[in-house]
């Protein structure tokens, strides 16, 4: 009977072990369970060669993770997860389903999400026919039904010290599917153990900490009786799937939290904050803020050091108590930098761009070297025993880098940020009356605006506010919406973020760096913090011309404001359809329904627009008229 209980338990204590996470060089994304993108081999002697590469049908969003006999594990859109050998070749690869189309982003998705890899060699993988798989050698073992999402879907699964595999699933669609959006534990037998709703999706991968805490970020539903809007929220479980805390972030989430040696738990969000929370109680410790949406996860260094992207073009690095330490700039672009930061064990810093670069940073924040010409890289590097760094990207390929001579090429790449047409055109809306809420004060109430907004209406970044009749200071949020609507050209905005007080005085914030791609709309946000007797309004300067154009190029405007009830100053009496068409005089030259005059009209708009920042101050260009004279001139055009 002893000997029947010793298998038995032998038994146990093997198949334990064989579903844990693997113990090898990169069995998760970042790297580990607390995602420090920390590795514990050296890269110093990595020059950024290119050692081989792997074609692909599609390109590829998901970070690769590596076995402990060295098999790199990756997915692509073309719907394969990949299995490559060490040395580039292909080992096998596997396709769960058929890639679905993205209508939003006008690609097909496939596999967004990164492999997890346990002991016994499972792989676990989340495909776009709304399942989790588990696959080993290039076979299918199970698979869980759970909801997927095409359109903002990058949950990834971990696998606990017990064997459990965690993961998220994407939002609650409006059919009635039958699937439960929320967290989901699930056994290595493919059974569900318990699930957490949460109705708006959980776009992370979870991290977890040396308690078995499991940390996730996901978004919540907020219903009101006009509108439904979604709140961010990083959740702190215990592993029995009970809530242990949650904590609030102003705009939704996408970055995957991460874990300080004392279990500080980082996170960033679409509104540029990163956050340091108590592991404790879920209370705040500090935020940093940046100048736009943080996708990647904090990547932590042995001393502490946060090192996160921001769409704002700058990798950060961060100090334990939330001061900056510095900040790196890269090629401005649309979410310039998406990819996570992962980190050598002699301290280098890998991390790629969306304008086609792979970086690798020195510890005080100085260029190592880089390698462009790559396509948009959102995929974070993985880290081999060798150092070998390896990454995917847009443009179908699969890297892996190493020593030995670099090739430099000196040919221009086919870069959609490349200006080649005479005249290019743009779409600009910007609401000049910021919304308010309180910092310094009692809340009376709340409320909710929109933060970022796009040229529909159509809120992508709703946000509470504090209502307080004795505010001493406020926070102000400012938003511009710019669409590039070149059917073929993609370019680079350039402007300068500003706040005017109500004593007239302009402060500048930042200058910011939008790249858009054809026909693509970036919607931009930023805030400025006031006393209560100086609340004024948002303003923007020196929006010009692309930085890829050049100076006898001309370019054609279309203006909206907006008021803060949401309504539009239009140029026309018509209905408020999105219809941007310039015809008739502005609706303010209008009294009980009888124009005024084209004279005092022109007047007024004259005063009215050169109130507000549209354009550049007067340069001397020659016979080249500035901006604002240029508005002047469509103002003129719209009496002829």
């Amino acid at each position: 009977m002893k000997k029947i209980l010793l298998i038995l338990v032998l038994f146990s204590l093997a198949t334990l072990a064989a579903a844990q996470l693997a113990d090898s060089p990169w069995p998760v994304i970042s790297g580990n369970l607390r995602h420090t993108g920390l590795s514990p081999y050296d890269t110093s002697q990595i020059t950024g060669a290119i050692k081989w590469t792997f074609e692909m049908e599609d390109g590829t969003e998901s970070s690769p993770t590596i076995a402990e006999d060295g098999t790199i594990y990756f997915g692509s859109h073309d719907g394969y997860l990949y299995a490559l050998n060490s040395d580039g070749t292909l080992k096998w690869k596997f396709k769960p389903a058929e890639p679905i189309y993205n209508e939003r982003w006008k690609h097909y998705s496939g596999i967004l999400s990164s492999p997890a890899i346990a002991q016994d060699g499972t792989v676990y993988i989340i495909a776009p026919d709304d399942n989790l798989y588990a696959v080993k050698d290039g076979k299918e073992k199970w698979r869980f039904h759970f909801k997927w999402n095409a359109i903002d879907f990058w949950s990834s699964a971990t696998i606990g010290s017990d064997g459990t595999i965690y993961a998220g699933s994407a939002r609650t669609e409006l059919t009635n599917t039958g699937l439960i959006a929320g967290f989901y534990a699930i056994t290595p037998e493919g059974k569900e153990k318990w699930h957490y709703e949460i109705d708006a999706g959980v776009t992370t991968a979870p991290a977890i900490g040396t308690d078995g805490t499991i940390y996730v970020g996901g978004n919540i539903m907020k219903t009101t009786a006009n509108s439904a809007t979604a709140e961010g929220y990083v959740f702190a479980f215990n592993p029995d799937g009970t809530l242990k805390w949650r904590f609030k972030v102003q705009d939704w989430i996408e970055s995957s939290p991460s874990i300080a040696e004392d279990g500080t738990v980082y996170s960033g969000s679409k509104e540029g904050r990163v956050y340091a929370i108590n592991p404790k109680d879920g209370s705040k410790k500090w935020e940093f803020v940046t100048g736009d949406g943080i996708s990647g996860t904090p990547a932590i260094s042995k001393d502490g050091t946060l090192y996160v992207g921001s769409w704002d073009n700058y990798m950060y690095a961060i100090n334990p108590d939330g001061t900056e330490k510095w900040k790196f700039a890269v090629d401005p672009g649309f979410e310039s930098i998406g990819s996570s930061a992962v980190i050598g064990a002699d301290g280098t810093i890998y991390f790629g761009s969306s304008r086609g670069l792979l970086y690798a940073l020195n510890p005080d924040g100085t260029e190592k070297w880089h390698i462009s010409d790559l396509s948009s890289v959102a995929s974070a590097p993985a880290i081999g025993k060798d150092g070998t760094v390896y990454f995917g990207a847009w443009n179908k390929k699969f890297y892996a880098l190493g020593s030995g001579e670099v090739i430099i090429s000196t040919e221009a790449s086919e870069n959609p940020g490349d200006c080649h047409t005479k005249q290019l055109s743009r779409e600009v809306k910007f609401d000049r009356e910021p919304g308010n809420t309180c910092i310094d004060g009692t809340c009376d109430s709340y409320s909710t605006i929109c933060q970022r907004k796009g040229l529909d209406g159509t809120c992508y970044a709703p946000i509470e506010v504090c209502v307080s009749k004795n505010c001493q200071r406020y926070r102000s949020y400012c938003n511009i919406i710019i669409k590039n609507t070149e059917p073929n050209t993609g370019f680079t905005a350039v402007f300068k973020q500003n706040y005017i007080t109500k004593d007239g005085q302009n402060h500048f914030i930042k200058e910011t760096k939008a790249f858009l791609l054809p026909e693509q709309e970036r919607s931009i946000a930023w805030q400025y913090e006031v006393d209560a007797d100086s609340v004024g309004y948002c303003d923007y300067s020196d929006l010009a011309n692309p930085i890829c154009e050049q100076e006898e190029e001309k370019i054609t405007w279309n203006f909206t404001t907006e008021r803060r009830d949401g309504s539009e100053d239009r140029r026309d009496n018509g209905p408020s359809d999105g219809s941007r068409e310039d015809s008739g005089p502005p609706e303010e030259c209008f009294i009980d329904g009888n124009f005024i005059g084209e004279d005092e009209c022109r007047s007024m708009m004259e005063k009215k627009y050169e109130a507000q920042p549209f354009g550049t101050e007067p340069q001397e260009r020659g016979e080249e008229k500035s901006f604002f004279q240029k508005v002047i001139g469509w103002l003129s055009s719209l009496f002829k």
